[in-house]
């Protein structure tokens, strides 16, 4: 787990899976992910079938960043040229908000920060309005 080189390798190959094997194959694909898995997804975001990068409550605090070993997915979505959209709440106990503006300083990307939004969508109630603003996002993308 640590490093995630292995999800990121599996999220690959299923995503070439998808572009070749199905009948009505995408051309593109949106990848979503949530805590970890918004990680994952950004280490595959310079691959050329990924159309944009959506990195729901990142785990790059300090020490989230550190003890999963993340820096080096984080920096390969922070340099890469697709589409990306952040959101975070102001209450998650893995990033901060002051920490992610820092990490996102010159990176072209949309980026949502939800008052009293905590690490765990459901708790805060907001979870209807970041769904809504993903779904807004992947729909812009894909017009």
């Amino acid at each position: 787990m640590f490093g995630a080189q292995k999800e990121v390798g599996d999220l690959k190959g299923l995503c070439q899976m998808l572009m070749s094997n199905l009948v009505h194959p995408p051309k593109k694909v949106l990848l979503v992910g949530y805590s970890h898995g918004s990680c994952v997804a950004c280490g595959a975001s310079t691959e050329p079938y990924v159309a944009g990068i959506c990195a729901i409550s990142p785990p790059i605090g300090s020490f989230a960043s550190s003890a999963l070993r993340l820096k080096d997915l984080w920096r390969v979505f922070c340099q890469a040229t697709t589409r990306k959209f952040v959101a975070l709440g102001t209450s998650d106990t893995f990033c901060s908000e002051k920490t992610l503006r820092k990490q996102m300083d010159g990176v072209e990307a949309a980026v949502k920060i939800y008052e009293r939004g905590d690490h765990f969508w459901s708790r805060s109630g907001l979870l209807e309005s970041l769904q809504a603003d993903v779904l807004e996002w992947c729909l812009a993308i894909n017009a």
